[in-house]
């Protein structure tokens, strides 16, 4: 994860994070990391919290990623919606609890 910031210094405790990475950029550095990493695949996200131009939108809309413009939400249950994928695992059961073996493929 990078936190991008449009000016000022990053937060110190940023630092503490290994996972965290902070950058002061412009707009326009931000488009053209934008467009660089849809070469790459390396964006799936964008989390704006202050009005992004529109150009920024064009160039995360041409990259594939989704832009996530909406308030923060202090809930954790519903600000976390936009970053986890659900998996459904399913198993055949019998009517009376037994599990049953799948069939055997030729």
């Amino acid at each position: 994860m990078t936190v991008s910031l449009s000016r000022g210094d990053a937060w110190p405790w940023l630092g503490e994070h290994v996972a965290v990475a902070a950058a002061t950029e412009s707009e326009a550095d931000l488009i053209e990391c934008l467009r660089a990493s849809s070469a790459e695949g390396g964006i799936e996200r964008l989390r704006v919290l202050d009005p992004v131009s529109l150009a920024v939108w064009v160039a995360a809309h041409e990259a594939g990623v989704a832009v996530l413009a909406a308030a923060v939400l202090a809930v954790g249950r519903l600000e976390l919606r936009w970053y986890l994928r659900e998996q459904t695992v399913a198993r055949v059961v019998h009517r009376y609890g037994n599990v049953m073996e799948p069939a055997a493929a030729e």
